[in-house]
């Protein structure tokens, strides 16, 4: 089922692209307008759909795409190196995006080059909250609960 309570279009696996998965879930239900989070910076999230699955009781987002992973970006560098200038890009991007996800509860919990992804505007997405965790506000510390994500990199 998606969010917006109409059954989901999406099945990996079955032949059916991410692409005809968004236009048919978009399509499918007109009455559910695109979503944009703005950070405090200004950077722009667009969230096009919400997937459920009740089964696992796992919930998939549909974001604007992305070019790459910045894992695969770097497998294809010489040296898996990429330039200075660009490393330093990204990763202030990423401090960025996980200060604003701090400010919010949020901890990610599975920081790693295969969970962030690169725009075709050239800004990097941290993808992937499967083990994120939202911290109580009210809570007498920071404690983490949930285990980390897998072994560096993996």
């Amino acid at each position: 089922d998606q969010a917006h309570g109409q059954q989901g279009t999406f099945s990996p696996g079955f032949g059916c692209s991410i692409a005809a998965a968004v236009q048919a879930s978009c399509s499918a239900c007109p009455f559910f307008a695109r979503h944009v989070v703005t950070t405090g910076r200004g950077d722009v999230v667009e969230l096009i759909d919400v997937l459920y699955n009740e089964e696992k009781q796992k919930m998939y987002l549909v974001m604007e795409y992305c070019v790459c992973v910045l894992q695969e970006m770097l497998a294809s560098a010489p040296d898996a190196k990429m330039p200075l200038f660009q490393a330093h890009k990204y990763f202030v991007q990423l401090i960025d995006g996980l200060q604003y996800l701090h400010g919010q509860g949020v901890i990610h919990n599975d920081i790693k080059p295969g969970n962030l992804l690169v725009s075709l505007d050239d800004m990097l997405k941290i993808s992937d909250f499967g083990v994120a965790e939202k911290l109580e506000p009210f809570a007498m510390d920071d404690t983490c609960t949930k285990g980390q994500g897998k072994t560096p990199f993996g």
